[in-house]
């Protein structure tokens, strides 16, 4: 089903199945990722008038797919084929590299060289996302990256790590990573 769904898509039969990952691509892709199974199951599988209509349940499948192929990487995508847009690629690019700094998105849209209404239709347009979902993904990722490596025993914690990622609420931060991880971000940093 993925390589027909993805030939369909590239309009090109001879697609490259990849090797997946286990875990998403990236933050964007894993936030998108859970939304889509989220709203698979309640939209779909919770409500028996669309699971039982054929042409209902198939198309929703087809996007589960086409979520999957984006968030996991599982399918080599073809030359020439529809990619993110300069101006997207230099506002991730600038986010991901001052990620802990105050961010605004006056900033990210100067450094897409956009206008901010062209930044945020171009992120709705290609990330299906805000560009400050895309910040604070991307922080939460670095939280994430500091969760593992940390140590409790020298003194690490939950609050202190996300307060360097600019995260000033600890509820907030806490119901942000479960969302994006599944897990607390406590149980991350005991492990």
């Amino acid at each position: 089903m993925l390589r027909r769904v993805a030939g369909e898509i590239w309009d090109d039969e001879d697609v490259c199945l990849a090797e997946g990952a286990v875990r998403p691509v990236d933050a964007a892709r894993h936030w998108l990722w859970r939304r889509t199974v989220q709203e698979y199951r309640q939209q779909v599988l919770e409500t028996p008038e669309v699971y039982g209509n054929e042409l209902l349940r198939a198309q929703a499948t087809r996007f589960v797919v086409v979520s999957a192929i984006s968030a996991f990487g599982l399918v080599t995508e073809p030359r020439g084929g529809a990619e993110e847009s300069a101006a997207v690629r230099r506002a991730t690019a600038w986010v991901d590299e001052h990620r802990r700094e105050p961010i605004t998105v006056q900033d990210i849209a100067a450094a897409a060289r956009l206008s901010t209404r062209g930044l945020s239709l171009a992120f709705r347009r290609e990330r299906g996302q805000t560009p400050m979902e895309y910040v604070r993904l991307a922080r939460v990722d670095g939280a994430r990256a500091d969760l593992i490596a940390g140590d409790p025993t020298r003194g690490d914690t939950v609050t202190s790590i996300s307060a360097d990622w600019g995260f000033s609420n600890a509820g907030r931060f806490t119901a942000l990573y479960r969302q994006t991880y599944g897990e607390t971000p406590r149980r991350t940093l005991m492990r």
